[in-house]
């Protein structure tokens, strides 16, 4: 919250410097439905508090804060309707952008040629726009996370070392899995399944049986809420009792779906869940 605060307040007084209308406007463009939508909806929460606690206080140069929300359904194309207005309809100097780097990628291009700058606070990726000079990217890349993961997966191992990877097929994915992998292979560990499945899935039995095979002494999968909820579900149903690693938050969908469980499955990121089933597992030396 209060980081979203923060760049709200910095990209709003850039947007007054640019504007003399009565009101600062912010284009929001976040993952308010889909796969992502356990992070959009937070974010978009932090930035509704922003926006009022800034206003209460006569807002930024005695002008208010209006913000434009549109919803990316977490699959980008419905994004690049709403960018375009915000350009050429709204007047928007400027987007605050809490969606998946798919969609980052396709609304920057359009962001660049109506030099507005769009601002993520949400994309972890390797792959940085390659449109020009109006695209930023707030968090750091999710190569850390992965290599943090990697790092956690290779002290626990205690003499096993064979490894199981299945990745969501998106830029994040494939990039949090090689990161991963990479690590693993360089501390002698062995890959002995690499995979990945589409956004969406909710049937993870057959990977589950093709793991089984290779019998993997960890799981690392990567993905949205709902998949990784589905597959922790699954493959404890199928007797898998050994430890599973993801990047995922964990949030009501994940823990909706992983129920009991999701015990013992270790998490990078903070748990979204009002509930509070789900821990963050990471050490405090890892942070």
């Amino acid at each position: 919250m209060k980081k979203t605060a923060i760049l709200l307040v910095l990209l709003a007084f850039q947007a007054s410097c640019t504007k003399e209308d009565p009101i600062i406007k912010v284009g929001v463009v976040a993952s308010l439905t889909g796969n992502y939508s356990v992070y959009g909806k937070r974010a978009w929460e932090g930035v509704k508090l922003a926006v009022e606690e800034i206003n209460a206080k006569g807002g930024i140069n005695g002008k208010k804060i209006q913000p434009y929300i549109e919803d990316d359904m977490s699959t980008g194309q419905p994004a690049i309707a709403p960018i375009d207005k915000f350009i050429n309809v709204d007047k928007i100097p400027v987007t605050l952008a809490m969606i998946p780097g798919t969609t980052l990628n396709l609304i920057s291009k359009p962001a660049e040629a109506g030099k507005m700058v769009l601002f993520s606070s949400l994309t972890i990726s390797t792959q940085s726009p390659s449109s020009g000079e109006y695209a930023f990217q707030a968090l750091s890349s999710g190569t850390l996370e992965s290599i943090l993961l990697g790092k956690l997966a290779v002290e626990q191992a205690r003499g096993r070392k064979n490894y199981a990877i299945l990745y969501s097929n998106d830029i994040y994915g494939k990039m949090s899995a090689d990161v991963f992998k990479r690590y693993v292979l360089e501390h002698r560990g062995e890959i002995v399944f690499f995979d990945f499945y589409d956004q969406g899935k909710q049937d993870f039995k057959g990977y589950c049986n093709s793991m089984a095979q290779h019998e993997p002494d960890f799981i690392y999968i990567i993905g949205g809420g709902p998949e990784v909820g589905a597959f922790v579900s699954q493959a404890r149903q199928a007797g898998y009792a050994q430890p599973i690693f993801t990047s995922s938050m964990a949030g009501p969908e994940l823990v909706e779906r992983a129920k009991n469980a999701a015990d013992g499955v270790i998490f990078l990121a903070q748990d979204l869940s009002p509930l509070g089933k789900v821990e963050t597992a990471v050490s405090e030396r890892d942070k």
